[in-house]
């Protein structure tokens, strides 16, 4: 029963069994995108997600959705999910690809700046060099792109009637499983931790399939220290996801948060078991997940490198 569950959930929110793409998805990027044109960060967040779990088998949308989605947390203040979106999208696009991505002026500005802060300085020549926005559309003023930041700080979200919003969405649609990511990104952006884990259990309630809740859920244990939690949910993430196509960062980030844990408990055996697993961890792959700056360099010293 389970298993026909656990299908269903794969190919609605992204774990691609099949070549073919639901039109929803597509329409979903079409969406978010008019929505980040129109500067409503908040909603095109929403929708961009949405995008992102149907279009893991394209990897030109993909890319396009992560480079919007690493925008969309600049402008949104989500420092710290900035830097993990562009180079997911520098991954999936390269150079030439982030060139082509169609974009005002005023947000190509902002990229620009951004990729050369995570110094993805040939995606930023390449960005930088693209021609300029047809004069059509009347430009509007800029927003600027916040200053890099460290990894982990939380800042608040600016549009305050951002949660009410989602909150609502889901009343109306419980099964929107977007819509709690994003609420939990808002709660977790604000500080409090237990609600964002709260809204991911909501949804493993409605959506029994939607496992990216278990991640989140592990992840946020870990970063309240509370390992033993931390532990069983990013096991049963993984349990859950052998064997199934799924996004390499978030098996890597179940990974390295199960690496951080065990050395943090002291559990040494625990330890080399999962510097035993395969594929072994490597810098590339650590940069693709949001680690704070004492958790990276420990679990690059865990890792040797």
């Amino acid at each position: 029963m389970f298993g026909l569950i656990a299908a269903a959930g794969w190919r609605l929110y992204g774990f691609q069994t099949e070549r073919a793409i639901d039109p929803f998805y597509l329409n979903s990027l079409t969406e978010g995108e008019a929505r980040f044109k129109a500067k409503s960060f908040g909603p095109a967040v929403v929708s961009l997600d949405i995008a992102a779990f149907g279009l893991t088998s394209r990897p030109a949308d993909l890319g396009r959705v992560r480079l919007l989605l690493g925008l969309c947390h600049g402008y949104l203040g989500a420092r710290e999910k900035i830097e993990p979106e562009l180079k997911s999208a520098y991954a999936l696009l390269g150079p030439d690809g982030i060139a082509k991505v169609d974009l005002p002026d005023w947000a190509r500005k902002d990229l620009v700046k951004l990729l050369r802060s995570f110094n993805l300085g040939g995606s930023a020549t390449a960005a930088e060099a693209k021609p300029p926005q047809a004069a059509t559309v009347k430009q509007q003023a800029p927003v600027p792109a916040p200053p890099a930041a460290k990894a982990g700080t939380a800042p608040s979200p600016r549009d305050a009637g951002d949660k009410a919003a989602i909150e609502q969405a889901i009343r109306e649609n419980p099964r929107q499983a977007a819509a709690y990511y994003r609420l939990a990104s808002l709660h977790e952006e604000a500080g409090d931790r237990k609600s964002a884990r709260r809204t991911y259990e909501d949804l493993l309630v409605k959506v029994p399939a939607e496992i990216r809740s278990c991640l989140e859920i592990g992840r946020l244990y870990y970063l309240d220290r509370e390992y033993k939690n931390s532990e069983k949910w990013l096991e049963r993430f993984l349990s859950l996801t052998a064997g199934v196509p799924t996004e390499a960062r978030m098996t890597t980030a179940a990974r390295a948060y199960l690496l951080l844990g065990a050395q943090a408990k002291g559990n040494g055996a625990k330890v080399r078991k999962l510097l035993q697993e395969k594929p072994a961890l490597d810098r590339a792959a650590i940069e693709t997940v949001a680690l704070g700056s004492e958790d990276k360099t420990r679990l690059l010293r865990i890792l040797g490198l």
